[in-house]
């Protein structure tokens, strides 16, 4: 402030661009106060400009609910007019299994933005500044849940093919549902590429291993660009890296500025009024696109049916999904907000299911086959939404069996066997679990409660160990000895005796006397001859080494 202050505000007052001292300042303080007053807002400005602001790096500058790809051209004037020369276009992509909260909550982490998930579901296309740079600005289109895949295509291409792809580890590890929205957006984006120099970019954000969502990304990016049309003077895309020019990986953990950096580095910035000419020949190409299709198909489009169908059925879709949505929520929240456990989720998810499917009945004509095609989204895109839901189901689930687990072990008598009904105690609870964790999943989905049982698995076994040496360092616990272990060895002496007449006859006549049963019938040497110290010639003597046979 006071540097500001020196070489700013006096300069402004005085006429001068000289600094002075402080008995100067004093003085002309003093007698400048009156212009000093004037210029107190520039000062004000100037500090505000100097200060960091930590919600300018979160801050839209447009957002626009109209149709794609229309509303980017909307929001690119709308930078434009703040100051923006360069713009980079983006168009936000998910697969099949990302659910609009997760969408959401993607969106605040990549791009910084604060919108909740109710305001952020309406908005089609955003911008915002680089606030790092001023003359920067991004544009991102984010497609709503029901668009269509043509829809979603065109604003790629009015992006200048730059994507931002985020698929669900769901998706991923299954191969399917990938492709969705994404092989229409490259058929467009390959075909509008074509004899131009202009660059196509693909960001894929990955919540796992890069490495491993990388491969799986591009076994099945191999077989679906198998199938998608290619125009035929170009050479055949085999892979993402041969639709676009570069194919990034990011995890979905990065902070917003180093994405955003990244985005703007690969994307390539141009001018304003170059973005809002991409946007017009897309619009103006899909126009005579469609007016074409329209004359091909005028039989089966022009169909009273389907056009009222499609008219009706759509808003109450919509409004039939969010309703049912609402009152899971309200019977898995308690009155604080927090989740509640359901012990029978999965058959209110049924129920729900079908009393959505019963109300888009009433409003739907049976003989129509887009009434049918919208019931089924219908029912695709509930179940959908109510993973997130299940999640939370099943986080509690756990925890409930958590807490029984330890309420058993608080019961235990500390005894040398204390380990095993530990263990005992956890395949119990585990047990208990994966019962009460299947009423949770509903029929026809593909829910599943192996990796949440896993987790509990392990926690269980850890808070055993910990348990365990707590017990054993206080002393409580004193874990069974082992038992020793006895070794017998079994040998058979040929002579145990020595020799004898039987196997050596010429030692009968040796000079020593072979005494195998004495005359008291008791003992070998006589406490006599003991004291003697000639009992030793009366025993029979070992045997040489050579002549001793062991047998095992």
């Amino acid at each position: 402030t006071v540097y500001i202050w020196r070489r700013f505000i006096l300069p402004c007052c005085c006429g001068s661009v000289q600094l002075c001292n402080k008995t100067t300042y004093t003085n002309i303080l003093k007698e400048k106060m009156g212009l000093l007053t004037r210029h107190t807002a520039l000062l004000l400005f100037l500090l505000r400009s100097f200060a960091p602001s930590a919600a300018s790096s979160s801050a839209l500058v447009s957002e626009c609910t109209t149709k794609l790809p229309m509303s980017l051209s909307m929001v690119v004037s709308d930078l434009e007019a703040e100051g923006v020369a360069k713009v980079t276009t983006a168009c936000l992509i998910t697969s099949r299994s990302v659910t609009r909260s997760q969408r959401t909550s993607l969106v605040q982490s990549l791009f910084g933005v604060e919108e909740s998930e109710e305001e952020f579901a309406t908005i089609t296309a955003f911008g915002k500044k680089i606030f790092d740079d001023d003359d920067d600005g991004i544009a991102i289109c984010n497609p709503p849940g029901q668009a269509e895949a043509n829809e979603v295509a065109s604003t790629a291409v009015a992006c200048g093919g730059t994507i931002v792809y985020a698929p669900s580890p769901v998706d991923l590890a299954r191969g399917e549902g990938l492709f969705d929205f994404l092989a229409p957006a490259m058929e467009r984006v390959i075909k509008s590429h074509e004899g131009t120099s202009r660059k196509a970019v693909l960001v894929v954000v990955v919540s796992g291993d890069i490495e491993t969502a990388k491969s799986q990304m591009n076994q099945a990016a191999t077989s679906i660009l198998s199938t998608i049309a290619q125009p035929g003077s170009s050479k055949k895309a085999l892979g993402l890296e041969d639709v676009f020019d570069h194919v990034a990986y990011i995890s979905s953990s990065t902070d917003f500025e180093t994405f955003e950096d990244t985005l703007c580095h690969l994307g390539g910035a141009c001018d304003p009024d170059e973005a809002k000419a991409s946007v017009a020949s897309t619009v103006a190409a899909d126009f005579s696109l469609e007016r074409a299709v329209s004359a091909m198909t005028s039989a089966s489009v022009s169909s009273a049916e389907d056009l009222a169908a499609a008219r009706q059925l759509g808003p109450a879709k919509q409004k039939i999904l969010v309703a049912g949505l609402e009152k899971v929520k309200g019977i898995t929240t308690n009155d604080a907000g927090e989740p509640q456990l359901v012990a029978n989720f999965g058959e209110l998810c049924d129920a729900s299911a079908k009393l959505a499917m019963d109300e888009l009945d009433q409003v739907a004509s049976p003989s129509s086959a887009l009434s049918k095609q919208i019931k089924s989204s219908l029912k695709e895109e509930f179940y959908a939404e109510l993973g997130d839901i299940f999640n939370q189901q099943l986080k509690q689930c756990a925890l409930a069996a958590f807490e029984e687990f330890r309420r058993k072990l608080s019961q235990l008598r500390v005894s040398p066997n204390l380990a095993s009904d530990m263990d005992r105690c956890a395949s119990e609870a585990l047990e208990e679990f994966n019962t009460n964790a299947k009423k949770l999943q509903a029929k026809g989905t593909s829910w599943s409660v192996a990796p949440s049982k896993i987790a509990l698995g392990k926690a269980m076994k850890e808070y055993c160990a910990d348990r365990l040496v707590v017990a054993r360092a206080s002393g409580q616990y004193k874990p069974v000895p082992r038992k020793g272990v006895t070794v017998g060895l079994h040998w058979l002496l040929p002579k145990p005796f020595g020799n004898d007449f039987r196997q050596e006859p010429w030692m009968v006549h040796a000079s020593d006397n072979l005494v195998y049963v004495p005359k008291d019938k008791i003992t070998d040497v006589s406490p006599q001859e003991v004291q003697a110290g000639d009992w030793r010639t009366k025993i029979v003597p070992s045997p040489a080494g050579n002549d001793i046979v062991y047998v095992q």
